[in-house]
């Protein structure tokens, strides 16, 4: 009980911080509710104190950076013209064409010559198409930016890389042979292809995740637990022919790290990497305390990683689906094979957490995205297990069905839908009465439910005693 009233405190937590950017006079008493939780329970959950403490490490340095970098960094020595400092995450394509880099910035020199230290963690936009990866110590020089959300941001005109990250060089050249070995498919279906596979986004990516948006089903088109799952169970079906059980898991974990250097530190990934290692360990048999442990190694580890929002939607998602989708899943399979239910629980409990997030951030609801699950999970899928046997064995057949797989996957995205875009407080009341709408939908299943079972059992005793005993009492 303490540990979800914990998890579900830091889940709040985590989300105010991204979505109203509160000051320490919000962040601070939800602490210590959870430390008075702790001083409760503390003969039960011990690892809740260490918790804590990595969570005020955590919080509350962000909202205090928060509110220094929306400030422009000018000062009496002048503006800053160039900065130095290390990629947090491999850069990103823009529409623009330009590098997007989040950098963490150590160095900062002036108009004036001066050098500052700034210790800040700053958006840079670079003109240029080579890709930077995580790691990399680089130079830039340009000027800062006030863009519509306050933030300042770095525009450079030119920067110089300094130093390469660890193997990286061997890195591009994974990535790049991978590149070569899918050119023979379309231009349009190596996008697809480098996005569900590696999470790469080239120059035309943003149509297939705009789409993906507008169907609202962006989540199956970013690296996340299930495609790491698809890809280890491949892997895990082929070395058990081979090895023994024992002995695939263990070569499967070694793939998942593998997996994750090779398509980079992606919040999301990184979780489901975590995750599979923390459910190894036998004395920790709770979701809720696997949660738990989750968070607190990302927290300690990779800092940067989990305060990104694409670390909120993954977070928020597997809560959701840690705490509904085992209720949801009982009410539908009154309706629903065991399958669909299951898939279905799914679906519905991560879409309840992550579409309020984002009717909050991006004034967008898509109820329909249910529906589009359903088609394009199994196609993502699919299109997965395919695209990695096609990129270790290049043969021309596994690239006919990699073209068939993205012909229909394109289809289903492409077609018209209704998109809902309304002022905010009415997308707020929308999505809520379809939450609703739900939530008393599975109550009444469930209690149709338990009416058939009292009408089935009636019936059985009705039909087993035709002609009543006077004798019986």
């Amino acid at each position: 009980m303490v540990a979800s009233l914990t998890l579900s405190l830091f889940i709040l937590l985590y989300v105010i911080i991204f979505l109203f950017h509160p000051s320490l006079f919000i962040v601070v008493p939800i602490l210590l509710m959870q430390a008075s939780l702790y001083i409760v329970f503390a003969y039960k959950k011990r690892i809740i104190l260490i918790f804590i403490i990595v969570q005020g490490m955590l919080f509350i340095p962000y909202v205090v950076k928060e509110d220094i970098n929306k400030q422009q960094p000018d000062s009496m020595y002048g503006e800053i013209t160039s900065l130095e400092g290390t990629a947090i995450f491999d850069s990103t394509l823009s529409e623009s064409g330009n590098r997007v880099v989040s950098l963490r910035v150590m160095k900062a020199k002036s108009s004036k010559g001066v050098i500052l230290s700034l210790n800040r963690n700053i958006i840079t936009i670079i003109r240029t198409q080579h890709s930077l990866l995580a790691g990399s110590v680089i130079s830039v020089q340009g000027h800062f930016f006030l863009a519509d959300d306050g933030n300042s941001l770095f525009m450079a005109n030119s920067y110089e890389l300094i130093k390469p990250p660890p193997f990286g060089s061997f890195r591009e050249k994974i990535l790049d042979n991978i590149k070569m070995r899918i050119t023979c498919l379309s231009e349009k279906n190596q996008q697809l292809v480098l996005l569900v596979a590696l999470g790469m986004k080239g120059e035309n990516s943003s149509y297939i995740t705009n789409l993906a948006i507008y169907k609202g089903v962006a989540h199956l088109f970013a690296l996340s637990g299930m495609h790491l799952s698809v890809i280890l169970s491949l892997f895990f079906l082929i070395l058990s022919s081979c090895v023994s059980q024992q002995k695939s898991r263990i070569i499967t974990l070694f793939i998942a790290l593998c997996y994750l250097w090779i398509v980079g530190n992606k919040p999301s990934l990184m979780r489901s990497v975590l995750f599979l290692f923390v459910s190894v360990i036998p004395w920790i048999p709770s979701n809720i305390d696997r949660c738990l442990s989750v968070i607190l190694l990302h927290s300690l580890l990779f800092p940067h990683s989990m305060m990104t929002l694409a670390a909120v939607y993954s977070y928020t998602a597997i809560f959701s689906i840690i705490m509904f989708t085992s209720f949801i899943s009982k009410k539908l399979e009154f309706f629903l094979p065991t399958f669909l239910s299951s898939l279905s629980a799914l679906t519905m409990s991560a879409m309840s957490a992550t579409g309020s997030i984002s009717v909050i951030l991006f004034n967008t609801f898509v109820p329909i995205g249910c529906t589009y699950s359903y088609l394009l999970t199994p196609m993502i899928m699919l299109l997965l297990i395919i695209s990695i046997l096609y990129i270790l064995l290049p043969i021309n057949f596994l690239a006919y069905i990699v073209e068939y797989i993205c012909l229909f996957t394109y289809r289903i995205l492409e077609q018209e839908v209704a998109i809902l875009s309304f002022s905010p407080l009415l997308l707020y009341v929308l999505f809520l009465c379809f939450i609703l709408t739900l939530i008393l939908f599975l109550c009444y299943s469930q209690k149709a439910r338990q009416s058939r079972s009292i009408l089935i059992y009636e019936m059985d005793i009705s039909i087993r005693i035709k002609v009543p005993d006077k004798s019986t009492p």
